[in-house]
């Protein structure tokens, strides 16, 4: 029988020697300069691990992006005017290879938005990753302005974006 999927979101000083290796490996993997990496992952708003038992299947991150590099993003998808409504991005969604399929980014997609409620977030995807955009709606990510090239590789991206900001007690 398989056992039901664990989630564990930690707050990067909270994470034991050797936890941050996964993020890591998933950024390297999804492309990402592996210069300054850990450092980006030592600043993240929360890092989310998602077990099957005791093996670690897959990862994502709420991250506090720099100021820079967030204009960077808003401006190519033509949309500057939101940037300050979404001060947090989704990021670095990466599930190993053989337990892809299994409805395992929902699952890590919705453990960010509960670790950051009230937060306007921002993503970015793949145009062309039709499935994972479609999951990502589920939980409350819309496009928002145009897709735009990648700077990692010959591909298109689209932002995605969370509700803004919002007041405590909405």
């Amino acid at each position: 029988m398989p056992q039901t999927p664990t989630i564990l979101v930690k707050e990067p000083h909270e994470v034991p020697e050797g936890g941050l290796a996964p993020f890591i490996h998933a950024g390297t993997e999804i492309g990402v300069e592996p210069e300054r990496l850990e450092q980006r992952i030592r600043r993240a708003h929360r890092l989310i691990y998602l077990f099957t038992g005791e093996r670690l299947i897959g990862v994502a991150a709420i991250k506090l992006p720099a100021p820079a590099y967030r204009q960077s993003i808003f401006d190519r998808a033509g949309v500057r005017e939101c940037m300050d409504a979404h001060p947090l991005e989704f990021g670095w969604l990466f599930v190993v290879a053989s337990e892809r399929g299994k409805g395992h980014a929902d699952r890590l997609i919705a453990a960010g938005r509960e670790a950051a409620p009230d937060w306007g977030l921002f993503a970015t995807v793949r145009t062309e990753a039709r499935s994972l955009q479609q999951v990502f709606s589920h939980h409350g990510f819309q496009p928002l302005g145009t897709s735009y090239a990648s700077q990692l590789g010959d591909h298109q991206l689209s932002l995605l974006a969370t509700a803004p900001l919002r007041a405590k007690g909405d």
